[in-house]
């Protein structure tokens, strides 16, 4: 059985939202994790102190986490289906710092983007359909 090819334009706004979700349930496993030691952090420190070290604390383990060699491959074939839309050729794992410093920056990238993304379609559907 052969499948159609369908619209590019559906095609491509599927690749980016599938994409972005990826990025939101890295974000909510991450966040699941620091959910302990950022609670530890709102009560000891003062408001925008304590926003500024949440957001360290949130970054920091996704940027570590980045910086494996294997994280390369992954978000190396993801970015290629997002920006290609067919099955690419997953590229080698990172070798040096360079690489890994690269790696880590983009992931750091998708998984505040996708957590954005997340929350606004989480919390703003809702709002939409109670404001409407």
């Amino acid at each position: 059985m052969t499948r159609t090819a369908g619209n590019p334009a559906v095609r491509a706004w599927a690749h980016r939202w599938v994409y972005l979700l990826l990025g939101a349930a890295l974000a909510l496993a991450f966040v699941a994790v620091a959910a302990w030691p950022l609670q530890l952090l709102s009560r000891a420190l003062p408001g925008p102190a304590a926003a500024v070290t949440g957001v360290v604390v949130l970054l920091v383990p996704v940027a570590l986490v980045g910086t494996m060699g294997e994280v390369r491959s992954v978000e190396g074939a993801a970015v290629a289906a997002l920006l290609t839309g067919g099955v690419p050729q997953r590229p080698q794992p990172a070798t040096t710092w360079r690489q890994r410093a690269r790696t880590s920056l983009l992931l750091v990238l998708h998984v505040a983007a996708g957590g954005a993304a997340g929350a606004l379609l989480v919390i703003g559907v809702p709002v939409a359909v109670l404001l409407a």
